[in-house]
């Protein structure tokens, strides 16, 4: 909120007239946020997408994705890609506004990046449909792997 109170000159009465005006804002709200897939190997591409409106309409909402590791394709889309670079949990921080500093409304998301799939090894992966421990062909497909799984 912004008050300014300007005084004005002498009234002929010999008082001070004091004139108010003030602008009201409301801040940027996030309706949603979500991340897809939630869980990916390094590398694998995951599609960040918010939500966000200005009450008032008095500025346009501006996006801000920032994340602890990895990549974003576009920081300042509504709607963008994150690529982990290393294994481990990583924390993706969106910061909306509405060009009021002291109204930026921030969420978090976590994501978790694992290892590349290692097919054959009797662990399945959560990029694998499945792992039997053979790499002996057959008909379900082990996914970023080149031959197929028997489960």
């Amino acid at each position: 909120m912004t008050l300014t109170c300007p005084t004005s000159d002498t009234l002929p009465n010999g008082e001070v007239g004091v004139d108010v005006t003030f602008q009201l804002n409301f801040c940027a709200v996030i309706e949603s946020i979500s991340a897809a897939p939630e869980i990916t190997t390094i590398s694998g591409p995951v599609t960040l997408q918010t939500a966000a409106s200005d009450p008032d309409d008095t500025a346009p909402v501006t996006y801000l994705w920032t994340a602890t590791n990895g990549a974003i394709a576009d920081a300042t889309q509504a709607t963008t890609a994150y690529t982990c670079l290393t294994v481990g949990d990583h924390e993706v921080t969106l910061t909306v506004s509405d060009s009021d500093t002291h109204c930026d409304q921030q969420r978090r998301l976590l994501i978790s990046c694992t290892p590349d799939a290692l097919c054959g090894n009797g662990v399945r992966e959560v990029t694998e449909f499945c792992d039997d421990s053979f790499n002996d062909g057959g008909d379900l497909e082990c996914l970023n792997c080149t031959e197929f799984q028997i489960c």
